[in-house]
């Protein structure tokens, strides 16, 4: 049997650390910031829900918070945030070429 050396890749992220990442992602590129506030209106959820995750994700090095002072994503948070929009990207565009309706 093989010993397998750990994964050098970063953090396994859940559906819900990816839904945070684009859009603290997208919100930077709009606004130019992302505050918790911003994320939990963004995402119809409670600000301490979003707390605990921004908490979540830094500690997995996706971001810096400070808190009261807004977040910023490292450079593996840019990359894996980057790489999960283009994969909502294609996936919207396939399923409008399949007809499907943009509301589902």
């Amino acid at each position: 049997m093989r010993n397998k050396k750990p994964s050098q890749s970063a953090p396994a992220t859940s559906t819900a650390a990816e839904d945070y990442l684009e859009r603290i992602l997208e919100l930077i590129n709009s606004k130019g910031y992302a505050r918790v506030i911003d994320i939990a209106a963004a995402l119809k959820i409670s600000q301490a829900s979003v707390t605990n995750m921004v908490q979540r994700l830094d500690a997995d090095g996706l971001l810096k918070y400070e808190k009261y002072r807004g977040l910023i994503l490292t450079a593996a948070g840019k990359k894996l945030a980057g790489r999960i929009a283009q994969r909502h990207k294609l996936l919207t565009e396939f399923l409008r070429l399949l007809g499907v309706d943009d509301r589902v």
